[in-house]
């Protein structure tokens, strides 16, 4: 019995030893919730008009600036003639562009009456919109993309 006295003493030190380590702690704060990252609110782009033309005869629009973003054209070419032969061409040409001496492609070419849109990408600068039409009416616009 004397072998196992020093060996319980050693046992009850140990035990008391532990338990005032661990001791009754303050409860550990809540971890707070993981933030999700803040969604980039992305402006919706505006279309901004910057040329509109209407008639029944060829015409040509002046200078406009654009800024190098998308462009938006859209038209509507009614017949008037009441024949359904609608024939129309719309450009938009950068501003020292001449048709009869250095010819050019229509952006938009019609053949019967209705309407469209088509979207370009031009670059930043002057441009002008030319119209040409027979037996129509019509409405063009031109907006860019800001």
């Amino acid at each position: 019995m004397k072998k196992t006295l020093p060996s319980l003493a050693a046992v009850a030190l140990l035990t008391i030893g532990l338990a005032g380590c661990s001791g009754a702690a303050e409860p550990a704060a809540p971890a707070a919730p993981a933030e999700a990252p803040a969604e980039e609110v992305v402006a919706e782009p505006i279309w901004t008009p910057v040329a509109t033309i209407t008639g029944n005869a060829d015409q040509q629009s002046d200078t406009i600036a654009l800024t190098g973003g998308k462009v938006r054209v859209t038209y509507d070419f009614v017949d008037n003639a009441g024949a359904n032969m609608v024939v129309g061409a719309v450009y938009v040409l950068t501003e020292d562009t001449d048709i009869m001496t250095d010819g050019a492609i229509p952006d938009v070419m019609i053949s019967e009456p209705g309407a469209g849109e088509t979207i370009l990408r031009k670059d930043a600068g002057d441009y002008y919109v030319k119209v040409t039409a027979a037996n129509a009416d019509y409405t063009v616009t031109v907006e860019e993309q800001k």
